[in-house]
């Protein structure tokens, strides 16, 4: 990923391809500590504390938040590299595929 984010500028890292990798990316990355903060944190008592602490913060919104984000966001960047993949195959030459 560190690759390909300092090589972006570069003609074969600035496809469409690369862009959704990077944003997929992002996704995959915030996924296991919105995991970890919103839904295992509240079956253990030990983290009851720490999260009546952060209570009026973002992560009582971003509880409620991140399930809709990441299933409406992980799909769909999914389907933009399935159909890049298959447009680059079925028409390789087309501007879309650059």
């Amino acid at each position: 990923l560190q690759i390909i984010i300092t090589n972006r500028s570069k003609p074969t890292y600035a496809s469409f391809f690369f862009r959704v990798f990077i944003s997929q990316a992002f996704f995959d990355l915030t996924y296991v500590p919105s995991v970890f903060v919103c839904q295992i944190a509240p079956q253990f008592p030990v983290f009851h504390n720490i999260l009546l602490a952060t209570n009026g913060t973002l992560w009582v919104e971003w509880a409620y938040a991140y399930p809709y984000f990441y299933l409406w966001g992980q799909p769909f960047g999914v389907l933009l590299i399935s159909m890049h993949r298959m447009l680059a195959v079925a028409m390789p030459f087309s501007r879309a595929t650059k």
